[in-house]
C-alpha cells in the first residue's frame, strides 16, 4: 500500500493542475474578443505617449 502513495500523489497533482487549465481555457473562449490585458496596454501606451510628450516639453524648457 505504502509503496503505491509516491505515484499516486503526483498523478493527483497532475490531473489537479491538468482541471485548472482546462477551466482557464474554457473561460478565456468565453470572454470577448479584446482581453482586459489588450485594453490595460493601450492605456499604458497612451499614457507612456502623454509622459514622453510632457518631458520633451520639460526639456524644451530647460534649455
Amino acid at each position: 500500500m505504502w509503496v503505491v502513495v509516491p505515484y499516486i500523489i503526483p498523478l493527483l497533482g497532475a490531473i489537479g493542475v491538468a482541471f485548472v487549465m482546462l477551466r482557464w481555457v474554457k473561460a478565456r473562449k468565453q470572454s470577448p474578443e479584446q482581453s482586459s490585458a489588450d485594453t490595460d496596454m493601450e492605456n499604458i501606451s497612451a499614457e507612456t505617449d502623454e509622459y514622453k510628450r510632457k518631458l520633451e516639453e520639460e526639456l524644451e524648457d530647460f534649455e
